[in-house]
């Protein structure tokens, strides 16, 4: 199963603070204070030069910012002030209609969430090919809601509105649809195979509530070679992604996965199989993707199919909460991890 969400701001209405300008902005906070960082002396220097503002409300605007803990030292952050500063400034004396207290900028929140249940069957065409296809049932219960700046605004945060849980399931549609995968193995030579496979075939939709559009599986299709100089005791293994994927959940999204492994099976007969597993992959579609690392266990008992495993990035990241007073408490933590665990039944024929 999965989910995902999508972040869809709808922007509308001028971005000023009030319709009185800056001077009614800084109010009786006057103007006798001056920016202490660089960044903050580069947000001062930026409005004074835009002619929106008096030197020393620069200043003071700059002073503030920085009080708040805004990172000057971000271009963009600057910019994003500088805006906003002289489109208050161009509304003084205009309409309120113009200020945030009435924008109609919205965030629209989809997602999914997949439950799959499915039959598979492998069969062999001779000693050189073998087909495989799954036939299953996918439940998708879809989420989507838009959140106005003006809900927001009146007290509730976005934070609160996500996790309200009422609502939640007062936005949600469940339905099923049918599916399928399907892949061929073809053996080249004694200890090499090639393979491709696809995933969601049949692109099924899952409508969200009224009918305000679906959320599509679109197809996966990947390619992969493996190499068993020893028999199946000893598997290397290549595989990608041959298409790029995307998400219905997250616009502008892309993937296209290339991964490495190797499987060691110490011992197999007809009641107990082992294989130890390890490997590597990387987004390709990704500019900076950290490699992740993966190991693993799979198991066969009677017929029944146990696997485990477990992946890590190479790479950490620094995972900043506010602290009792001033700054910030950093936490480094593995950019990516996962666990999965997998059961099933097989039998052959």
């Amino acid at each position: 199963g999965g989910a995902g969400f999508d972040l869809d701001f709808s922007l509308s209405g001028a971005g000023a603070l009030t319709d009185g300008g800056v001077a009614e902005l800084l109010g009786t906070i006057g103007t006798g204070n001056a920016p202490t960082t660089p960044g903050g002396t580069a947000l001062a220097a930026r409005l004074d030069g835009i002619g929106a503002v008096t030197a020393a409300q620069a200043n003071e605007l700059a002073f503030q910012a920085e009080q708040a803990g805004l990172d000057l030292s971000d271009e963009a952050v600057r910019n994003m002030l500088s805006d906003l500063i002289e489109a208050t400034e161009a509304n003084s004396g205009g309409s309120s209609g113009n200020t945030f207290g009435s924008n109609a900028s919205s965030v629209t929140l989809q997602g999914i969430a997949l439950k799959e249940a499915g039959v598979t069957g492998a069969i062999p065409l001779g000693s050189r090919l073998r087909l495989g296809l799954t036939l299953k049932s996918l439940e998708g219960t879809t989420f989507a809601r838009t959140i106005s700046y003006r809900t927001i605004q009146d007290g509730e945060s976005l934070s609160e509105e996500i996790d309200d849980r009422d609502t939640l399931r007062e936005n949600t549609r469940t339905s099923t649809e049918f599916d399928f995968d399907a892949g061929v193995q073809l053996k080249i030579l004694p200890a090499l195979w090639v393979g491709v496979s696809g995933r969601n075939l049949a692109s099924p939709e899952f409508p969200f509530l009224g009918g305000d559009g679906h959320y599509e599986l679109a197809p996966q299709v990947r390619a992969g070679i493996a190499l068993a100089p020893f028999g199946e005791r000893l598997v290397l293994a290549a595989e990608g992604d041959v298409l790029t994927n995307t998400s219905d959940a997250l616009p502008g999204f892309r993937s296209r996965q290339g991964a490495v492994g190797v499987e060691f099976a110490p011992f197999q007969n007809r009641l107990l199989a082992l294989a130890l597993r390890g490997g590597a992959r990387q987004d390709l579609e990704a500019e900076h993707d950290d490699i992740v690392f993966s190991t693993g266990l799979g198991m066969n008992l009677l017929g029944v199919n146990l696997a485990l495993a477990a992946d890590i990035a190479a790479d950490k990241t620094d995972i900043e909460k506010a602290a009792a007073g001033n700054g910030t408490d950093a936490k480094e933590i593995p950019s990516a991890a996962g666990l999965t665990a997998e059961i099933g039944w097989g039998r052959r024929f």
